[in-house]
């Protein structure tokens, strides 16, 4: 089974935000993880 670190989960969100055009705080209402723990 394939693990994925956190770092690298980040990255991969980001980048999907950023091709996106999703701000950290729709992306914080869509998820419903607060925008403070987006940002970490």
């Amino acid at each position: 089974m394939k693990t994925l670190s956190t770092s690298k989960l980040a990255q991969t969100i980001k980048a999907k935000c950023e091709e996106i055009g999703l701000t950290q705080e729709e992306l914080s209402r869509l998820t419903g993880i607060n925008r403070v723990m987006i940002g970490e």
